[in-house]
């Protein structure tokens, strides 16, 4: 199982294909009124943290954000291609790898994530080509905040529940979350949870999907005469591995099934990014009597669905 699923994460990171493990994001439903919602919360985030981020307005990381996080997509992209092609292109691919996909420009689930695919892929035996031809276009889809969730600062403990507002989420404690539903309560309970909130750590993320034309080959393990292949599989995970085959594409079918699938093969992808910056709570207060926060560099938080988001306040795994 799992060399089936460090296959299925390359196909999807590198090819953005589905499989039982991964589903890289659906495009989000296009309609008049959906874009100028999803235009309103863009604002209303960039506001927000512009408001509290009084270093990142003054160097001015705020003025034209969607303009430079579309610019810095496939810049990301490529160092991603680089990442994991060095693994298999130098005699100390692996190491190189693992030191380029971490942080501070991967969130740490995500470089070790990556990190565990390269590590199984090589272990199997096999190699692979991902060469990146031309970018397309890139356009930023969401932008949205995490509102009490963090990855470095200060982390709610025990069960969580996120709420859903104004395009943004809230993540609550379970006490929060029952004195915010708290009918008896009435506004006076929601707006004290709201201002908890406000004194806690938030993340602005930004999903940018973007269009790549590209050659990508995952080479086969070499067969071995000595042992079958399937000796040492269960029944349940020969039907696994069945079963992926047939959800497969017939490109990938073909790959794994060291068919005739010799040369890398041209076609045009599309990647979904996200990103992310970490706003963390400062000592000191704006004009307006909310604290301000110290805003992080951007970081690569998901590429493609590996992560499944890569939620900060969900468990690590995903499903």
């Amino acid at each position: 199982r799992a060399k089936l699923r460090a296959a299925a994460m390359w196909h999807a990171a590198v090819n953005g294909q589905s499989s039982r493990f991964f589903r890289p994001p659906p495009r989000l439903e296009e309609s008049m009124l959906g874009s100028l919602m999803c235009w309103c919360w863009k604002q209303i985030a960039v506001r927000h943290v512009s408001g509290i981020a009084p270093e990142a307005r003054a160097e001015g990381r705020f003025d034209d954000l969607e303009k430079d996080l579309a610019e810095a997509a496939p810049q990301c992209l490529r160092f991603l291609a680089e990442g994991l092609q060095v693994a298999t292109s130098s005699p100390d691919g692996r190491r190189a790898s693992g030191k380029m996909l971490q942080p501070p420009f991967l969130e740490a689930n995500l470089g070790e994530q990556l990190g565990e695919m390269v590590g199984s892929l090589l272990d199997e035996g096999r190699t692979w080509q991902w060469e990146l031809l031309e970018d397309g276009q890139a356009e930023v889809e969401r932008v949205f905040l995490i509102i009490g969730g963090s990855r470095g600062g200060t982390v709610k403990r025990g069960p969580t529940d996120i709420l859903f507002a104004f395009g943004q989420q809230f993540v609550l404690t379970r006490d929060q979350t029952k004195q915010f539903m708290d009918k008896e309560a009435g506004l006076q309970g929601r707006m004290s949870v709201l201002q908890e909130l406000i004194l806690c750590d938030l993340v602005l993320v930004a999903d940018v999907r973007l269009k790549a034309r590209q050659r990508s080959h995952l080479l086969p393990a070499p067969a071995t005469s000595s042992v079958e292949p399937d000796a040492e599989m269960s029944k349940e995970e020969d039907t696994e591995a069945q079963e992926e085959k047939e959800e497969a594409p017939a490109s990938k079918r073909s790959e794994d099934a060291g068919g005739s699938a010799s040369e890398p093969r041209e076609a045009e992808v599309e990647h979904v990014l996200r990103l992310e910056m970490q706003l963390k709570q400062e000592r000191s207060y704006n004009d307006d009597g909310l604290p301000t926060v110290r805003a992080s560099s951007w970081q690569i938080a998901d590429w493609n669905g590996v992560c499944h988001g890569n939620h900060p306040a969900l468990p690590r795994n995903g499903p």
